[in-house]
């Protein structure tokens, strides 16, 4: 982060939405799923969501990271094997500011990382644990849209909170139990 910006990520939410960032493949024989998160700003009077902009350093360090999962979906391999939260995207930075704030913020992310209170035991608390120690404090998910619109942004869904913790633990976890082949 910049030195006169002070971290402060009050405004930004993770984007809880498995419709769109769910992904369930093959590669050869095996079946596998990805699913991916990425952040967004709730304003100040929590009515919308905004998509991060460059205008402010919390949000570029924001709109750049990603969790992203994946997992087995014949269960040959238990558990999600490949769960990270990463930088996306970055191909699109511009100059030397940029590129320090994005460096301290993978630097911020891999202390946290290190630093887990446990092992995470699924991707939905891996999820939680490090939303918790980069301190973002909500998660959102779009419900409806206000008005019909050939192509909404984000400022035209309603949206509800989701807690940091069990609720959206459970939710993602669940999200990716729905994959699975049963036989």
């Amino acid at each position: 982060m910049s030195k006169r910006e002070p971290y402060d990520p009050s405004h930004i939410a993770l984007l809880y939405e498995p419709k769109t960032g769910l992904d369930c493949t093959f590669s050869g024989d095996t079946p596998f799923g990805v699913l991916t998160f990425g952040f967004v700003a709730v304003d100040a009077r929590r009515e919308s969501l905004e998509s991060l902009n460059d205008f402010r350093p919390i949000s570029r360090m924001f709109r750049h990271l990603q969790f992203r999962g994946q997992w087995e979906r014949n269960q040959q391999i238990k558990g999600v094997y490949a769960q990270q939260l990463r930088m996306a995207n970055i191909h699109e930075l511009t100059n030397g500011r940029e590129t320090r704030e994005l460096a301290d913020m993978l630097e911020r992310v891999n202390r946290i990382r290190f630093k887990l209170p446990c092992e995470p035991v699924s991707y939905g608390q891996f999820v939680v644990l490090m939303l918790r120690g980069l301190k973002v404090r909500q998660a959102v998910q779009t419900t409806k849209l206000k008005e019909s619109r050939a192509y909404p942004s984000l400022q035209d869904w309603e949206f509800r909170s989701i807690g940091i913790g069990r609720e959206l633990q459970g939710m993602i976890d669940r999200t990716i139990e729905e994959t699975y082949f049963h036989e």
